[in-house]
């Protein structure tokens, strides 16, 4: 055997391998975390999966209409809150028992809910008002139990979105919302007050 031939094809495997490694850390991938899957624990016992009586590993938050919208907090990953089109809510702190929270905006909810949790883990809840002419945003403090009265964040028509920033930056836990014709908002104070921007 051809000692070069041996030391071509050790270095062609390192630098595959250190190309494969390098990949896994890129941002400007979309995918789970390398250090998530290593650490998975993969089970095939019939005891460590949780369903229902017939078998499905789903859960039924009801028979609520549509374009549901759910969210994860980021410093509790079992506490989610979602949100359908007809202002019914669920929200868990286990991530398998659901609550209904069907928080009242003091106006009819015209739908397309959107939520989000901050950095500091408040909850933010909007839905279209008033024939589709604006939003309406609260914010809960705990998970969803409890609301705060909703405000006006924006308006415009038909399609509305929100974010929030979770990093612990210059602009932590603002609030941003956006609505079709190209109106955007934002609250810098935990969804009391909006400004609109350009």
């Amino acid at each position: 055997v051809n000692i070069n031939l041996i030391l071509i094809i050790v270095v062609i495997s390192f630098s595959l391998s250190s190309i494969v490694n390098a990949q896994d850390d890129n941002p400007n991938f979309d995918r789970v975390p390398i250090e998530w899957l290593e650490n998975i624990n993969y089970s095939d016992s019939e005891e460590d999966v949780v369903t229902d009586n017939d078998g499905y590993d789903n859960y039924n938050l009801g028979a609520d209409f549509a374009e549901p919208h759910i969210s994860q907090n980021p410093n509790n990953p079992l506490q989610y809150f979602g949100a359908y089109n007809i202002n019914n809510a669920w929200r868990t702190t286990d991530g398998h028992n659901w609550i209904s929270s069907t928080p009242n905006f003091g106006v009819s909810a015209d739908g397309d809910p959107c939520t989000a949790y901050d950095g500091a883990g408040n909850l933010y809840y909007e839905t279209m008002f008033g024939g589709i002419t604006g939003c309406k945003v609260m914010r809960s403090t705990n998970n969803g139990a409890t609301w705060s009265a909703s405000v006006t964040a924006i308006s415009g028509n038909d399609k509305n979105w929100m974010a929030t920033d979770q990093t612990t930056g210059p602009y932590a836990n603002y609030i941003y919302t956006t609505m079709t014709l190209g109106n955007f908002a934002r609250s810098t104070n935990f969804g009391v007050s909006w400004t609109t921007t350009e």
